[in-house]
């Protein structure tokens, strides 16, 4: 993978505080969607989990968690625990431990039953799973994430932004089945909205990295361009896009595009190297 590639990828992962595709018609309820992932949860112990990600702090941070863990125990009703698990969530994201946040963050949607808090639980193990080279920390966070992810769209099965989150999710794994689910919620979110640019962004960048596809790619990449033509993630992929295509002078033009739409030095350099390739 070239360099522009990977900042590519980077970019399209910065997205995923927002790219959160159809997902089931019929809501299913939590105790149903629960009880249909738990014994690939069991990949990974959380009390293994919370422990590995103890190691990795200083002695006073330690202490931090101890003492909210210990309020925790002595806690006497739900809302003084929603708080308590509130802090350990925010403790752990703070040291870029998303399983240990996204447990913590689970035990909000538990108490809290909303939408919007089973989403952050779900970001949070995403954010785990797509940071993490622990392979049972990884099928744990993974599995956690599409729950939270359906949860949250099973509360709120009008919103896109959850069903964006959970294609995301299920087009990050390696499995060909788990792809072509993700695609499917993808291709379902775009008949309802043959204008979402997040989608097609998805879509197209997909047919780029993971099979080549560039006819493919190109039209929805035009697409999102068509719609968002200020895009830097759009600019730069239907670039790659067009080079693929040998399609030099329409590649030199998206190439130069994104280098109008940028401030970082390191990705500057990057494009002007792919236009000098050409």
């Amino acid at each position: 993978m070239s360099r522009l590639q990977i900042i590519i990828v980077s970019l399209g992962v910065l997205l995923l505080g927002v790219l959160y595709f159809g997902v089931r018609s019929s809501p299913l309820s939590q105790k149903e969607i629960e009880t249909s992932r738990i014994e690939n949860v069991s990949k990974a112990s959380i009390n293994d989990i919370i422990n590995q990600a103890k190691s990795g702090l200083d002695e006073a941070e330690r202490n931090q968690v101890g003492a909210l863990e210990s309020e925790l125990d002595i806690a006497g009703n739900d809302s003084t625990r929603l708080e308590i698990f509130k802090n350990l969530s925010s403790l752990w994201y703070s040291k870029r431990s998303f399983s240990a946040s996204g447990f913590y963050a689970e035990e909000v949607a538990q108490i809290d039953k909303t939408d919007s808090a089973w989403s952050i639980a779900g970001i949070n193990y995403a954010l785990c799973f797509t940071n993490t080279e622990n392979e049972r920390v990884h099928g744990y966070c993974y599995e956690k994430a599409l729950t939270a992810f359906e949860n949250a769209a099973s509360i709120a099965p009008d919103s896109m932004v959850y069903k964006e989150n959970l294609a995301y999710c299920y087009t990050q794994n390696e499995d060909f089945e788990q792809v072509m689910k993700g695609v499917m919620i993808y291709r379902g979110i775009l008949e309802q909205d043959s204008t979402n640019v997040k989608v097609l962004l998805a879509l197209g960048k997909m047919s780029v990295e993971r099979s080549g596809d560039y006819g493919k790619a190109v039209g929805r990449l035009e697409s999102a361009i068509r719609l968002a033509p200020n895009n830097l993630e759009a600019n730069l992929l239907l670039a790659q896009t067009y080079v693929g295509l040998n399609r030099k002078s329409e590649a030199k033009k998206y190439y130069q595009k994104a280098l109008s739409l940028t401030n970082n030095d390191g990705l500057k350099e990057n494009i002007k190297n792919s236009i000098n390739n050409l």
